[in-house]
């Protein structure tokens, strides 16, 4: 099956390359020296950019203009958030401290006002391994739950790091628009820990009860936060070795269309 893939922003994030078209014949020596002095050329312009490229933005989000709300057993007295956004994504992420808790998370949504949707496909493990934290020393995965949140449901598993008690959280919170291959339009992903000795599925489950989601907004909707470095190093955990995450942001989004359903058979 062959997904049509979003052309990348051309600003902070680097663009991928896109999809090379059938030959139509084969091309002289001649031509491939013409192509590599064009291609050489564009990349001494500023770079290539495709028409409808879209821009994107990557800063510190705001106290209070966070994509998600934390009520309840997870109520923090510490949250510090970064967000990534261009045409068709936004991504935000997260350090949470309540007493007695420290969350990081990820939440992804694709832009309503296109038609595109998120080609993500996480197990717990997956998830929690996006975190830096989690790349080394997990053991002792529990028992899987699910808590159930509008538009979708969370999973969750405990686990121990060292000395802490944490958990694993992953989920699919909404399925927007007509994308035939029904591809999620919002998820969510994170981890807790505590010093505690251990978490139970009670508490657990009352912390994930307290998350939820702001209503979704366009990109073009989106507060405009100012472009700062210093907010992608923090997500990717420049600073600190075991925060943040191996790869932020994430581009999951991508165009759909009706033939993808016939693709999909």
């Amino acid at each position: 099956m062959h997904r049509k893939e979003l052309q990348r922003p051309s600003g902070l994030v680097a663009a991928r390359s896109a999809r090379p078209q059938p030959r139509a014949s084969r091309l002289s020596y001649g031509d491939y020296s013409r192509i590599i002095a064009a291609a050489s050329l564009c990349l001494l312009i500023v770079g290539c950019t495709g028409a409808d490229a879209g821009h994107d933005t990557a800063g510190w989000v705001p106290p209070g203009e966070e994509r998600l709300s934390l009520v309840s057993a997870a109520r923090p007295d510490q949250w510090r958030a970064v967000r990534y956004a261009d045409d068709w994504q936004a991504e935000e992420y997260a350090r949470v401290r309540s007493p007695g808790l420290q969350l990081e998370y990820l939440y992804v949504t694709a832009d309503p006002g296109n038609p595109v949707s998120l080609d993500s496909s996480f197990d717990l493990a997956r998830a929690v391994g996006l975190f830096r934290r989690n790349q080394v020393g997990v053991a002792g995965w529990g028992s899987l739950g699910q808590v159930e949140k509008p538009g979708g449901t969370l999973s969750y598993r405990p686990y121990r790091l060292g000395n802490h008690a944490c958990f694993g959280f992953e989920g699919d919170l909404d399925w927007r628009g007509e994308d035939p291959l029904g591809r999620p339009s919002e998820i969510l992903l994170g981890y807790g820990c505590t010093d505690a000795g251990t978490l139970s599925p009670t508490r657990i489950e009352a912390i994930l009860d307290g998350i939820g989601i702001r209503r979704v907004v366009t990109s073009a909707q989106l507060p405009s936060l100012p472009s700062a470095e210093t907010a992608l190093d923090f997500a990717r955990g420049k600073a600190d070795a075991d925060r943040g995450l191996a790869s932020f942001p994430l581009l999951l989004a991508q165009h759909y269309t009706l033939a993808d359903a016939d693709e999909a058979w």
